[in-house]
């Protein structure tokens, strides 16, 4: 069954403190980038697509495929562009460059990785973080958890644990071919 669910982040006062400025010298964000999500055997279990949604947040669509466990899922953006199997520890912690605490539900958060839970096989989830911060040196990851984000626990919900991730990378400019 296809759920699509909708979620918008208001990210009003949040923007400001997780908002960072840009280098001069620094590219400007990609205007979309892909992912596809790994479980620990190397199985692609979805694919996302993370869009801009102004200049406060992101959208991301993810499809989901049959591999991935039915119900609702905890679903972050985490800090660090990098996906080691089993566990994906390497991803880091939620991105979070407000220092707030975790989850939509919490008075004193969320990251700017928060999102709704991921239920069913299509959702667009949004987030409060900026393309700026997710494509920054180290780039950010999509990490899928075994279960439901309380939206209050901090730091992740109680979501139990990591079970796929996905780096979160610019598209590599095409190189001209030589005539």
């Amino acid at each position: 069954m296809t759920l699509r669910l909708a979620a918008l982040v208001l990210a009003g006062g949040l923007a400001a403190g997780c908002t960072a400025a840009k280098p001069a010298n620094q590219a400007p964000p990609p205007k979309s980038v892909a992912a596809d999500l790994l479980d620990a055997q190397s199985r692609v279990v979805a694919h996302a697509r993370v869009t801009p949604r102004g200049a406060d947040s992101v959208a991301i669509a993810i499809d989901a495929t049959d591999l991935l466990a039915p119900g609702p899922h905890g679903v972050h953006i985490h800090a660090v562009g990098r996906c080691d199997p089993p566990a994906f520890t390497t991803a880091g912690p939620h991105l979070n460059p407000g220092a707030r605490k975790h989850g939509l539900e919490n008075p004193e958060g969320p990251h700017a990785g928060d999102m709704p839970n991921l239920e069913g096989t299509h959702a667009v989830l949004v987030a409060a973080a900026t393309m700026q911060q997710i494509a920054d040196s180290d780039g950010s990851a999509i990490v899928i958890h075994a279960t439901k984000d309380d939206q209050a626990t901090d730091p992740s919900g109680s979501s139990g644990a990591r079970v796929a991730c996905g780096v979160i990378s610019p598209p590599v400019p095409k190189k001209p071919s030589n005539p």
